[in-house]
């Protein structure tokens, strides 16, 4: 791939579907260079589905939001929520120029099979920093939706730990957080929602029943 997009120019390029099979790493310098040299690659909002084996990144411009047509899409082929939170939290590092702008960001976890469910749940706590690392490029998302499936971990993952800066300020322009399941994750979410009051960066809280 690395080898092929080097040779390409695509100034006017719409949409982008891309694959990748599971590795410890990714570097992708030639990706990155290709898509920042497209001029109609815009975004504004950015869908991940974490599902048994795989995770997709589907990412929409903003004039077509509503017809549900993407205009980048990356699969990544890898086992366990662990791994492939890493795997799209590199991709999202090299390709942060263009994932600033988004504005929602939609999380979603489906598990298809009790024995799939069984066999991840070892790997479905997810280093904090890994989440930390994939939600840093998103310096302008304003609503995050979180699925039913993630509230609890990503509940965890916001939460403020003694000894952080409180300058290092995750989605620092989010104002609304929405999310499935039942209403006793409201108070899962009390020492995050306090954190961001205190630092000047108000959130609202909105249940969607489940």
């Amino acid at each position: 791939m690395e080898a092929v997009v080097h040779q390409i120019t695509a100034p006017h390029l719409q949409k982008l579907h891309m694959l990748f099979f599971e590795q410890l790493t990714f570097s992708i310098p030639h990706l990155v260079q290709f898509i920042n040299s497209t001029e109609n690659l815009r975004f504004s909002e950015a869908k991940l589905q974490f599902s048994d084996e795989h995770v997709d990144v589907e990412v929409y411009p903003r004039e077509e939001v509503e017809t549900e047509m993407y205009a980048f899409h990356i699969r990544v082929h890898c086992w366990h929520l662990d791994w492939q939170v890493s795997s799209v939290a590199q991709i999202f590092h090299a390709l942060s120029q263009r994932f600033s702008a988004v504005e929602h960001l939609t999380l979603e976890h489906e598990i298809h099979s009790q024995s799939s469910k069984e066999h991840n749940d070892e790997h479905n706590d997810v280093d904090r920093t890994e989440w930390h690392k994939l939600f840093k490029p998103f310096i302008n998302v304003r609503t995050l939706f979180i699925d039913d499936g993630l509230v609890k971990e990503l509940v965890r993952c916001l939460q403020s730990e003694d000894g952080e800066d409180p300058s290092e300020l995750l989605l620092p322009e989010l104002q609304e957080v929405i999310y499935s399941g039942s209403g006793d994750t409201d108070d899962a979410f009390t020492s995050f929602i306090n954190a961001r009051q205190s630092s000047g960066h108000p959130i609202t809280l909105v249940l969607v029943p489940s």
